[in-house]
């Protein structure tokens, strides 16, 4: 039988036809993508989404006047064979994956990064212009007069505190209210650090570096366009910053300079204890560390995405990462810590060694503190109860009209409750370190 490629008729030729439309579809969407990059906001995104669900009608569309023209009109021709194939798998792709997060976006509401000037006065930032202040006692929402995402925190003193996200926000707290700061800038921001209030730098997306002088922000040139994620640096003439690629650049007080960091993953942390003793984390476990001449690999112990580190001197250093993951750094060896979650986390920062925050969440907000013993959440639901009865460890608790037995043997006890006394019960994660543990 001879073989022919070209369509022999009309709904052949327009399956053709249609399979190439789809094609510019995706190809339309996928240029989108890649051209906005970490930048893609909700209206980049949705443009992507309505040209891929296009793509998948025009596919569906080559499938179906495919079959039509092979089964009723005969078309044997390898043209209209594979674009009725080529249309039913576009089709079922971009339809099945544009609906699914058209309908099921996936929404960070989470924490990005925290900072704090002492044990009692800690902000934490993150998704939909949220900011959260920690005052020794509790956790308080502030209105940051943004909805953008922010994605780091740092400040010079408690009244004086800079904020950075997305699409260029930038917001200061003076000590009583947030305000906007102009920018000039678009892109996403990714970290702030500064040496004082009138020495403030800011990075983000494409090689972005801002600095704040007191009175201006002002682009300074950095010499890459890779994505950086963090900035920190020992004075003004001693900052560092690391991104995507494995990219670490150094500023002297006059230039940007880029230093071999001996890795090509990602990093998205950085600090130091000193300009000769600096860390930076990334991708599969990465971790880095400079010695005032050379930036040299350390063995982390994890293959998890590390994204945040925090010392409070160079044999007491935190990272924190993806699944909960929370490593600790003695002056010799990193070591895994019990975290008491799954969930990712971000960032961490503290006042001391007894008294660290770890902030992340993907789909809610999770805090975290460690004082010096074991790390404990701190925005988990509380319940109120009743104790009914007491037999050794074992306690009779009525919640809400409901007797639950707890088992209190491993629970940290606050006073001397008795019979009748009412008492708060913690919820906490069943893998974590439980402070009381439900036996139902």
């Amino acid at each position: 039988m001879r073989v022919r490629f070209p369509p022999r008729t009309a709904l052949g030729k327009w399956s053709i036809r249609a399979i190439v439309v789809s094609i510019a579809f995706s190809l339309l969407a996928l240029l989108i993508r890649v051209v906005s990059g970490d930048e893609a906001t909700f209206l980049i995104n949705t443009a992507v989404y309505v040209l891929l669900l296009l793509a998948g009608v025009s596919g569906v569309c080559a499938f179906f006047t495919g079959i039509v023209g092979i089964t009723r009109r005969k078309d044997r021709s390898v043209a209209a064979f594979t674009a009725t194939t080529t249309g039913l798998l576009i089709g079922l792709f971009t339809l099945v994956w544009g609906m699914g997060n058209l309908l099921f976006p996936d929404t960070f509401e989470g924490l990005s990064e925290v900072w704090g000037s002492s044990s009692s006065d800690v902000f934490t930032v993150g998704a939909r212009g949220t900011v959260l202040h920690y005052d020794g006692t509790e956790w308080g929402e502030m209105t940051s007069g943004t909805t953008e995402r922010l994605n780091s925190v740092w400040g010079s003193s408690s009244a004086d505190v800079f904020v950075v996200g997305d699409s260029g926000t930038i917001v200061h707290y003076d000590g009583s209210t947030w305000g906007p700061m102009t920018s000039d800038t678009k892109r996403f921001l990714r970290g702030v650090w500064g040496s004082s209030t009138s020495d403030v730098f800011a990075v983000g997306s494409a090689g972005t570096i801002i600095h704040y002088d007191g009175s201006t922000w002002s682009p300074m040139t950095s010499g890459t366009t890779e994505r950086l994620n963090s900035v920190w640096g020992s004075s003004s003439a001693d900052v560092f910053t690391v991104g995507a690629r494995g990219t670490v650049l150094h500023y002297d007080g006059t230039e940007w300079g880029e230093m071999a960091s001996g890795v090509s993953t990602e990093l998205f942390g950085v600090w130091g204890s000193s300009s000769a003793d600096v860390f930076a984390v990334g991708g599969s476990g990465t971790i880095v560390h400079y010695d005032g001449s050379t930036w040299s690999p350390m063995t982390s112990g994890t293959k998890r995405l590390l994204r945040g580190v925090w010392g409070s001197s160079t044999s007491d250093v935190f990272t924190v990462g993806h699944v909960g993951t929370i490593i600790h750094y003695d002056g010799s060896t990193w070591s895994l810590m019990t975290s008491g979650t799954t969930e990712r986390l971000n960032s961490a920062w503290g006042s001391s060694s007894s008294d660290v925050f770890a902030v992340g969440g993907h789909d809610e907000r999770r805090i975290s503190h460690y004082d010096g013993r074991k790390w404990r959440p701190m925005l988990e639901p509380t319940l109120e109860g009743t104790i009914e009865a007491i037999e050794g460890t074992i306690w009779t608790i009525n919640v809400e009209g409901e007797r639950s037995t707890v088992d209190v043997s491993e629970a940290e006890i606050e006073g001397e409750p008795d019979k009748g006394s009412h008492v708060t019960i913690i919820v906490m994660e069943e893998d974590g370190a439980s402070l009381l543990r439900t036996l139902r």
